[in-house]
């Protein structure tokens, strides 16, 4: 009983130590988790088309933020939590922005793992090799931290500054193009109804499925029209854009069914007491409690008897 108690406490001094350990290592590398996580949840929303390239630049992104130096881990985790973000907030077109963010992602890792890569074969390079090149040890030392101090120069710029810079400037410009006036889909739809055209001139094809009729330009030349289908539901119900539609309160709940709208001139038609007279002359029609006239002085004279 005493060795089963022994080996319980050792397994949960194990299973802790194990935890604490991990809990360590995801601190340590708390960016390399957050770029991990950002990278999860841009692959989860991404056409099928774009998920291997996603996928591809969420393994460089990692590996950059995992091995190399500051600033890259901060600011590649924030790169990416920056364009999860980014992607959420847009209402035009977030599909086009992704691809966007991933290749701004994809940039600043490749800097910063080509910088980590060079700065570990300059500290791989000894000064005697060098000397047998050049000529004098001196000269060699001072070659390679005149090398050394030009590549950092334009690392620190380039990863604090210039790629960040750039790329955060994009995913402003990209949420900032649009005034705030609702999404593409609610705005063309209330312009619509009011009984006005739309001509709509965009480069963004999500925004082109809201209508009914595509047309595609290339060189000033019409290459390909299409018709926009109306969503299944709406098909499956019968319901058009345009339609009117009756709204009713039924026990209390709100009840939504299509409306037909019938022009003054033919509402006596639809009146109550006319649609019973229809039905009336259709069965008397049906049961044949009817005399048919050669002309109409044939039945003047019947209508005379």
């Amino acid at each position: 009983m005493d060795g089963i108690l022994h080996l319980i406490r050792d397994l949960a001094v194990y299973e802790s130590n194990g935890a604490l350990a991990i809990l360590y290592t995801m601190w340590e590398h708390a960016a390399a988790v957050l770029v991990l996580a950002g990278t999860l949840h841009l692959l989860h929303g991404s056409p099928e088309e774009q998920r291997t390239w996603v996928a591809g630049v969420g393994v460089l992104a990692f590996l950059a933020a995992l091995f190399s130096e500051i600033p890259v881990p901060a600011v590649m985790a924030a790169m990416v939590l920056a364009g999860v973000g980014a992607v959420r907030l847009d209402r035009f077109n977030p599909d086009n922005l992704r691809w966007r963010i991933v290749g701004g992602v994809a940039l600043y890792a490749l800097a910063g793992l080509g910088y980590l890569a060079y700065s570990a074969y300059l500290d791989s390079v000894s000064a005697e090799a060098w000397a047998q090149a050049i000529g004098g040890q001196g000269e060699a030392m001072t070659t390679l931290a005149q090398g050394q101090a030009f590549v950092n120069t334009l690392a620190t710029w380039g990863l604090w500054l210039i790629v960040p810079l750039g790329y955060f400037s994009l995913l402003a410009q990209s949420l900032l193009v649009h005034p705030p006036s609702g999404v593409p889909r609610d705005v063309i739809a209330a312009v619509r109804t009011r009984g006005i055209t739309v001509v709509l001139v965009t480069h963004e094809p999500a925004v082109a499925r809201h209508t009914q009729r595509i047309i595609h330009l290339k060189d000033g030349l019409v290459i390909e029209e299409e018709t926009v289908e109306p969503p299944l539901e709406a098909r499956e119900l019968g319901i058009e854009e345009g339609d009117y539609m009756e709204v009713s309160l039924k026990e209390g709940v709100i009840v939504i069914s299509p409306a037909q709208v019938v022009d003054r001139s033919q509402a006596y038609f639809w009146s109550k007491r006319w649609q019973q007279e229809e039905r009336e002359a259709d069965e008397d029609i049906k049961t044949g409690r009817v005399r048919a006239f050669e002309d109409a002085d044939s039945l003047t004279a019947d209508l005379d008897s």
